[in-house]
C-alpha cells in the first residue's frame, strides 16, 4: 500500500480481540438459552432479540477479520512524499495542487 512503511501493526490484536469477545458472546447466549430450557422457562422477545444482537456481533467480527486479511485494517503507514524525476510530487498535498499555493480557492 502506497510508498510508506508499515509500523506498529495491530492486525493480530484486532483478530484476537474480535475472536475472543465473539466467543464470549456466543457462550453467554448459549448459556442463557440452555438455562431457560433446563428450567422450563418460556422464551420471550428479549431472548430472540439477543440472537439478533449476536448475529450482528458475529457480522462485525467477520468484517474485522476480512478487513485484516485484505490489509485495510490494523496497519499504520508512515508516508513520505516521493518526488518524480521532474520534481513533481507523486502524492501532492492540497496546497501543492492549487496554482496560487493557497490552501483554498474560496474567497475569504
Amino acid at each position: 500500500m502506497g510508498d510508506g512503511q508499515t509500523v506498529n501493526g495491530q492486525a493480530r490484536v484486532i483478530v484476537a480481540v474480535s475472536a475472543v469477545l465473539s466467543a464470549l458472546a456466543i457462550l453467554a447466549v448459549a448459556l442463557r438459552f440452555y438455562t431457560k430450557t433446563y428450567k422450563g422457562a418460556r422464551f420471550h422477545k428479549d431472548d430472540w432479540l439477543i440472537l439478533v444482537g449476536l448475529a450482528l456481533t458475529l457480522g462485525v467480527t467477520i468484517n474485522n477479520i476480512v478487513g485484516v486479511a485484505v490489509g485495510g485494517i490494523g496497519e499504520q503507514e508512515v508516508w513520505t512524499n516521493t518526488y518524480a524525476v521532474d520534481g513533481i510530487p507523486l502524492f501532492p498535498t492540497p496546497k501543492e495542487l492549487l496554482p496560487d499555493g493557497k490552501s483554498s480557492n474560496l474567497p475569504s
